[in-house]
């Protein structure tokens, strides 16, 4: 007898949610990233069905390499974000200096 997709997901949900939340959020310091993550694992997990195996490990591995990913992006907004308040104080610089003749 085995155990459908949906039972199985909802199993890792309700024995291992709290401890893979916790867990995300402390990778993430986020606890935002941390419940964005985790559903959307989980809603992978669902949307693959019978095509995942161990729905423990794929879940937990998911919801890392999710939360991994929206770090990333974050420090790349952040980066791009700083490069621009740069070049804004830069042009506002020398456009209130005095010209010297």
């Amino acid at each position: 007898m085995s155990i459908e997709p949906r039972d199985a997901v909802e199993r890792v949900w309700r024995e291992q949610g709290a401890k893979l939340w916790r867990s995300l959020v402390a990778f993430t310091a986020d606890p935002d990233i941390a419940t964005d993550a985790m559903a959307e694992a989980f809603a992978q997990a669902l949307g693959r069905g019978a095509a995942v195996r161990d729905h423990d490990r794929w879940i937990w591995r998911a919801s890392f390499r999710i939360a991994a990913g929206e770090l990333q992006a974050r420090s790349r907004r952040s980066a791009r974000c700083r490069s621009a308040a740069t070049r804004c104080r830069n042009r506002s610089r020398t456009s209130s200096e005095p010209s010297r003749s």
